[in-house]
């Protein structure tokens, strides 16, 4: 590198992958290819958004560092004296910024001058701008003329300094009130009007753009005249000096056309010309790259003869190719440094938090304060008879908790926190906190969060402390509050000072292989085939994969189909290709959060969202909240009205006594240790509910235990720790001092807060320190922590450790800290999984009501299997009991909600108001009557027909197949009559109207369906079997055969060998293609739900005599469930599971049906065609009185109540018997 190279030249015309679905090319990429280039100054311009304008300032700031080493290198200087000098430079500033802020700086540039001027001059300076879309008036945007209102010309605008800056944000934030949407894309769109108001001072540079800027277009429509008038009023519009028409040289034929018009113009009117290169992508040959993304936005392929292919020059050039591109006008390559020279933005982290309006003339830290003091009365209401000592801890680990928050001026941060979550208390529920504020007592005081950290041992220091330099970070968990709390928040602080945070979707592995074959025209069934080879786990890219999956490997190596397919998704993995909105995080400023940072707005979920992400909203010094929704706190609160309006008792969290340990010992003992947990937070999964049983838990340190340590890492200790806890083996601690660090958690290292106390009462480092030691670990950033080992090594060893067991220790210990677990988090959501567990105990049928209304169609089979395992029936719904949800009734009944069954939707409003109103029904005509009445959807065909069939009219001493029937007609009848009444002028017709109403519509001959058919409608309407279930006399197998339900099956049981039973369905036989050998594909069903399965040629040719449709099977095979994640939230978009089959075992007959006939007559005449309508597995055993024989019949029976009850009305009572077992 030549250390004084820089050559008179920079880009600014330049867009990255936030172009969105327009460009490739990566942010830290552009810039170092520009460094490397020589160049010391580039210009970000997206298309119409400001998203990348952070990331683009810092990866210009970061060249200082990067410059440093290349450098210092060239000039032989030490490593070590390079690291001194980056550690010297503060993130977010360049060298010549660090010169000015940092003065221990300079005497490195008295001792090293020629480095520190070399990259001080090399060092490349951020232009913030935007290429935006213009459109001339409002007036054309509200036209009804699509050439009008469809407008948007490009213009390139660049911050001269940070109130153009500011401009910019205004401008650009407010050109979403003007966006054109597409089905492919927004173009947010700046009026005249609009610059005219915000671009006043001369604080901005604009650039006539590309051929699609207003200036070429004229041209090129061959308005020279107009062309001209228009450059002359944008120079007008932006100030003399601060407009510049653009020259570029594509090779493409409009632009040979218009660019001695923009010559003539300049030379006409004295507006100078600057030289741009329109940058999509950094190197030439990734062209074919932006092919790929640009059809992406399209969704087409890059082989369509339709597709407009990129010209291949939209990279980033040279300063020697723009000079040949431009060599009749150099002076257009060389104005790109005037420019640069006017353009100086500072980006610097102010604190922008809203202020809490505190009462009575205090500061904020007086107030928080004071709410603290008056805390502990509010929390130890008998505080005064506590003996000193007691009263000691808690006064000092206040005050010193004040003292840190005060220092670190964050009292308002606690104050505006504590509001907001106590304004949601007091319209309903908010989680007892998260994350490590749990660990504060100062938080706990004022109401932020419900959980004492002196009694669980929770460390302050976890959360803020001196030593550390990012803000304090408090998320909350509502209820169905949330939305209210939220609101209550833009009132007090404005709405325009509250917003939602944009996050960026990015390809991950497998999506970037489905992109990557779309878009090349890859057959959909290889990339499904080759994405599926992908290992299923977050954070997995392609290079990894190929590393972990030899299979994969392979086809890399084989195939040149496959080659091609994951080369081109290498060049796609990892690209931002839309934003969306942060599930849970909210912006709250002291002001307009667009006068510190661009926002936008989401037409479809009709709000604004910032521009940048979460991370660079924090570091532009604005206030992040998380307000998440937790579906649990809205179970708990519905439960709790259900309780008060049942039984007649109010209780509120705080009633729920974690100190009762009668409770607790019941609770723990009946749920947890059983492994109940079904419906209980963070503990119903399979391996959990294994691990509950084995560990016996009896306290909520337990949970706590149990919570952090059921995660990849921490498991690998349960086993010692189960045999600790029940005395098997006996812990051990390589020093004394262990011994109350490591007690609660039987001697193994669990939580993170034990790391920092390890560091703190042994190794004599502030809990601060301990801190940074603790992230230093996690991260593994052995360089952060090396200094703090020797010196917890030689105390280890003073403290009684053998000195190999401490080097051991330490080693192990860095490993540990990758995945120990926040107590203060587990210990919140242990003592919510507690709440749910308590609520399942003592009002088990509420509890579950709410459970089942806040089910996914997935889960409900399986707590549905729960309740009746509970004791608790299921009932169909019902018009005289149902609510809209599911609905407690009496001790142990729930009845399904209206609102669940399919096509009633809104009639169960109308259902339940005149219930409310007038009653219950009392009839299926009454029924009908009142909801003619209120001319309610619910006697509509479609709708009535469900009602029926779901059962929810069976109370009215008809059967279904009677009431449907009938229904219809009734239903037209009483219509009719009730129009006659009004409208008809003669009496008989009315009468003969009446009569018609009033004759029989139901006819009580008519015998109910066939059981088969209920079920089978059932499911259809209401999701599960209301009136049985298919498998239920195979229950008993299910539970002693299977060793999993199909309804737990998650996510986790991945590659897991299970063993399942269940009903045969859907079956297929395929035919493999190169060797025409058979094999069966299938669904199981069980109780809970219903899974695919693949039985290979082995496989079937062994048990295709028992893969039958119909036939119930004990069945063993492997799991393989394909997960689809959300690139941002991680959140499952979508889980494919199929078993692969390895063995199928019949079900044998758990029952015989044994029936009495007088005479072999009855069986022909009578008995038999009954029997034939109930075909099953079960076989039947025919007595006859007169020949006084027992004959078995060829063909097998479902043993079933209806068939029983059918039997017993032909031929009497007590000649139909069911055996069942062996």
């Amino acid at each position: 590198m030549n250390i004084d190279k820089t050559v008179p030249f920079g880009h600014l015309h330049i867009h990255s992958e936030f172009s969105l679905k327009d460009s490739p090319a990566k942010v830290n990429a552009i810039v170092d290819k520009v460094m490397d280039l020589g160049m010391n100054f580039a210009a970000i311009t997206e298309h119409g958004n400001m998203h990348s304008v952070v990331r683009f300032y810092n990866a210009c700031m970061d060249t200082s560092k990067k410059l440093v080493k290349k450098v210092g290198a060239d000039l032989g200087i030490d490593d070590t004296v390079l690291s001194e000098i980056i550690e010297l430079i503060p993130r977010g500033k360049n060298m010549k910024q660090a010169l000015r802020d940092v003065p221990k700086l300079k005497q490195y540039k008295e001792k090293y001058p020629d480095l520190i001027k070399a990259v001080a001059k090399r060092e490349v300076k951020p232009i913030l701008g935007v290429e935006a879309y213009v459109i001339p008036s409002k007036e054309m945007i509200e036209s009804d003329d699509k050439a009008l209102n469809t407008v948007k010309h490009h213009l390139v605008l660049l911050a001269k300094d940070n109130i153009g800056y500011r401009q910019l944000i205004k401008a650009v934030s407010q050109s979403y009130l003007y966006q054109h949407k597409t089905p492919k894309s927004v173009f947010p769109r700046m009026t005249y009007d609009l610059m005219k108001e915000h671009f006043k001072g001369g604080h901005i540079i604009a650039l006539s753009s590309c051929i699609q800027g207003e200036i070429p277009e004229l041209i090129l429509d061959g308005k020279h005249k107009e062309a001209k008038e228009k450059a002359q009023f944008y120079e007008s519009l932006f100030g003399k000096g601060n407009f510049y028409l653009e020259l570029q040289n594509h090779g493409l034929p409009e632009e040979r056309e218009v660019l001695p018009h923009l010559i003539k113009i300049s030379k006409e009117t004295g507006i100078p010309i600057v030289a741009t290169n329109d940058v999509h992508y950094i190197e030439k040959e990734d062209a074919r790259i932006r092919d790929m993304v640009v059809a992406m936005r399209l969704e087409t392929s890059i082989l369509d003869k339709g597709f407009d292919h990129d010209c291949g020059e939209l990279y980033v050039k040279s300063y020697e190719e723009m000079l040949e591109l431009f060599k009749d006008t150099p002076e257009a390559v060389h104005n790109t440094v005037k420019i640069a020279n006017e353009c100086n933005v500072e980006l610097k982290k102010e604190k922008r938090f809203p202020k809490y309006d505190v009462p009575d003339g205090k500061s904020e830290e007086e107030y928080l304060i004071q709410l603290a003091k008056e805390g502990i009365y509010k929390r130890f209401p008998d505080f005064d008879t506590w003996k000193e000592k007691h009263k000691k801890l808690v006064l000092d680990r206040m005050d010193r908790e004040l003292k840190t928050i005060n220092k670190l001026h964050y009292a308002g941060y606690h104050l505006i926190v504590q509001d907001f979550i106590n304004m949601g208390k007091s319209i309903g529920l908010v989680g007892p906190g998260r994350g490590s504020a749990v660990g504060s007592l100062v938080c706990y005081l004022i109401g932020i969060t419900d959980v004492n950290p002196l009694k669980y041992d929770l460390i302050f220091e976890r959360f803020l402390n001196e030593e550390r330099v990012s803000d304090p970070d408090i998320d909350t968990d509502f209820g169905t509050n949330r939305e209210k709390v939220i609101e209550y928040v833009r009132g007090k602080y404005g709405h325009n000072a509250v917003c939602n945070i944009a996050t960026f979707g990015t390809l991950a592995a497998r999506a970037s292989i489905r992109y990557a074959g779309r878009v090349t025209g890859k057959p959909l069934k290889l990339c499904d085939r080759i994405a599926k080879m992908v290992p299923n786990r977050p954070g997995i890219s392609l290079e990894k994969a190929l590393q972990e999956n030899p299979d994969l490997k392979a086809e890399y190596d084989s195939n040149r189909d496959v080659q091609d397919l994951i080369d081109d998704a290498l060049l796609l993995e990892g690209l931002v290709v839309h934003t969306g909105i942060h599930a849970a995080g909210i912006i709250i400023a002291d002001k307009d959060i667009s006068d510190y940072i661009p926002i936008m707005y989401d037409q479809k979920e009709k709000t604004w969202v910032t521009q940048f992400d979460m991370t660079e909203c924090e570091a532009e010094g604005l206030l992040k909240m998380d307000f998440l929704g937790l579906d649990n706190l809205i179970i708990i609160e519905n439960t709790l009205k259900d309780i008060e309006r049942i039984h007649g008792r109010k209780i509120a969290l705080s009633d729920i006594d974690l100190n009762n340990k009668e409770e607790v010992n019941e609770v723990m003992k009946n749920i947890f240790a059983k492994g109940r947990t079904k419906a209980i937070f963070q503990f119903e999964s399979v391996g959990m509910r294994n691990l509950l049983k084995r560990f016996q838990p009896n306290s909520i340190e337990d949970l706590i235990l149990l919570n952090a340590a059921y995660r990849p890492g921490p498991l690998q200790y349960l086993d010692e720790i189960i045999d600790i806890k029940h005395k098997r083996k006996k812990p051990h601690y390589i020093c004394s001092s262990m011994k109350s660090i490591l007690e609660l958690t039987y001697g193994k290292p669990i939580y993170q807060e034990q790391i920092m106390r390890m560091f703190n009462q042994i190794g004599g480092f502030s809990l601060g320190e301990s801190d940074i030691i603790r992230r230093g670990m996690s991260k593994k950033k052995i360089e952060e922590i090396e200094k703090y080992l020797p010196p917890f090594k030689e105390q280890l060893i003073k403290a009684g450790a053998k000195p190999e067991d401490a080097e051991k220790f330490c080693e192990e210990l860095i490993e540990f800290a990758n995945y120990a677990f926040n107590k203060s988090h587990s210990a919140a959501y242990a003592i919510i999984a507690y709440y749910t567990a308590w609520l399942k105990h003592y009002y088990p049928v509420e509890y579950m009501a709410n459970v089942l209304s806040n089910s996914s169609s997935e889960k409900l089979p399986v707590y549905i299997k729960e309740c009746r395992d509970m004791g608790i029936k299921i009932l169909p719904p019902s018009v005289n009991e149902s609510g809209r949800t599911f609905t407690p009734i009496g001790k142990d009944s729930i009845r399904f909600g209206l609102a669940g069954v399919k096509n009633v939707g809104k009639s169960c409003n109308d259902i339940i108001k005149s219930r409310e109103s007038d009653g219950k029904f009392l009839s299926l005509k009454d029924f009908i009557k009142r909801m003619v009445e209120m001319n309610s959807r619910a006697v509509y065909k479609r709708e009535l027909e469900s009602l029926i069939m779901t059962g929810a009219l069976d109370g009215f001493g008809l059967n279904r197949k009677q009431m449907m029937s009938g229904c219809v007609k009734y239903v037209k009848n009483l219509k009719e009559y009730i129009k006659k009444k009004k409208t008809a002028k003669r009496q008989e017709t009315i009468e003969k109207a009446r009569q018609k109403a009033e004759a029989p519509h139901f006819d009580p001959r008519i015998s109910e369906f066939r059981k088969e058919y209920i079920l089978k409608k059932e499911k259809e309407l209401i999701g599960f079997y209301a009136s049985g279930h298919p498998l239920e006399d195979y229950s008993k197998v299910i539970d002693e055969k299977a060793d999993m339900m199909i309804g737990d099956i998650s996510e986790d049981s991945d590659g897991a060998y299970v063993t399942l039973v269940g009903q045969i369905s859907s079956f297929q036989v395929l035919f493999r293609k190169r060797d025409g050998r058979a094999m069966g594909k299938f669904v199981l069903e069980d109780l809970t739900g219903e899974v695919d399965c693949i039985c290979f040629t082995k496989a079937y040719e062994e048990y295709n005599e028992v893969i039958k449709e119909g036939s119930v099977v004990i069945l063993k095979g492997r799991i393989m469930a394909d997960i689809e994640r959300d690139a941002e939230t991680n959140q499952i978009i979508n889980m494919e599971v199929q078993v692969v089959v390895s063995e199928v075992i019949p079900v044998t007959a758990e029952q015989r049906v044994y029936i009495t006939l007088s005479t072999v007559f009855d069986w022909a005449d009578k008995a038999k065609p009954l029997f034939e309508k109930y075909p099953g597995q079960d076989p039947l055993f025919v007595y006859f009185e007169a020949e006084n024989q027992i004959y078995e019949s060829k063909n097998t029976v479902k043993g079933c109540k209806e068939l029983e009850d059918s039997f017993c009305k032909m031929f009497g009572d007590k000649k139909f018997t069911i055996m069942r077992g062996a």
